[in-house]
């Protein structure tokens, strides 16, 4: 039996992308603290993590991972 990961979708509001905040660049570090790979448009992305153990701690690590690319953007 193949097992699917477990599926991350970020999005961003209108006008973040032109500031600089991507969600395809959130979703890409959100999914490598899991081990799993992102992609996606600068307003919309989607990631697969493997393990499903680990999505508590990326979503716990979320905040702070956000809050950084949002004071990147100033």
């Amino acid at each position: 039996m193949m097992m699917q990961p477990n599926t991350m979708v970020t999005v961003v509001s209108d006008g973040l992308p032109e500031k600089g905040v991507r969600a395809d660049n959130i979703m890409r570090e959100l999914a490598a603290a899991a081990g799993g790979k992102g992609g996606g448009k600068p307003h919309m992305a989607q990631a697969g993590v493997p393990d499903a153990g680990l999505m508590a701690s990326v979503v716990a690590g979320a905040t702070e991972i956000i809050r950084k690319h949002l004071a990147a953007a100033g």
